[in-house]
Order: C-alpha cells, then sequence, then structure tokens
C-alpha cells in the first residue's frame, strides 16, 4: 500500500460553508489511503478574540464535520481537521479523525491547547 502525507493550508474565513467547500476540493485530487492534514480550526475559521464563536454557527460546524467524515470513508482517506467549538469553559478546539474504515463512531477526539 502507497500513501502520502498532504499538508491542505488554504486561506480560512469565518464562513463554514466555504471553508467546508474548499475543504472538499482539495480532497479530490487526494489518493485512497492518503493522510490529509487541514490547518488548525480550518472548519470554523480562528481568531485571538473568542468573541467570533457568537457568530459562528455549530450546527453548521456539526454538519460540516459529518461530510468531511463521509467524503473521507467514501475516498478511503484519513483526514485530520479542526473547528473552534464554544462550551461553558470559552473555546475548545478538537482535533478530529474522519476514519477511513467508516465504522460507527468513527470521529475521534482530542483537547488541543487551552480551552
Amino acid at each position: 500500500m502507497r500513501a502520502s502525507i498532504v499538508c491542505a493550508p488554504f486561506p480560512m474565513t469565518f464562513d463554514v460553508a466555504e471553508n467546508l467547500h474548499r475543504m472538499v476540493e482539495l480532497l479530490e485530487p487526494c489518493n485512497a489511503h492518503d493522510v490529509v492534514v487541514f490547518p488548525e480550526a480550518s472548519l470554523s475559521g480562528y481568531s485571538d478574540d473568542i468573541t467570533f464563536l457568537a457568530g459562528i454557527d455549530q450546527n453548521q460546524v456539526s454538519d460540516g464535520l459529518k461530510t468531511l467524515h463521509a467524503v473521507a470513508g467514501e475516498r478511503n482517506l484519513h483526514v485530520f481537521v479542526g473547528a473552534c467549538r464554544g462550551g461553558r469553559a470559552g473555546m475548545a478546539e478538537p482535533s478530529l479523525l474522519p476514519r477511513a474504515d467508516r465504522r460507527t463512531g468513527g470521529v475521534q477526539q482530542g483537547q488541543l491547547g487551552d480551552p
């Protein structure tokens, strides 16, 4: 089996739909078994000022993560993506790995940095 590690940077915005569209486009030329790494908080966008979270639709972020998980499964890719999520403790940016094996519960989370 041959696989590549693909760094997939792109100019992020605070528009989740636009970021998702760019991410799906960047996955198109990837080959089965490739490991694709997107920038930190690439789905939601990111700012040092936590108030930006008020403008991020968390349902849209969740739907976007589900879409990326589905694309990873269909294409047999391993995709690392982050998204800022608001919560009672402030901002958290989980690292998410949609698994290419399509198993139920295939999104693994780990905390990056301080919430």
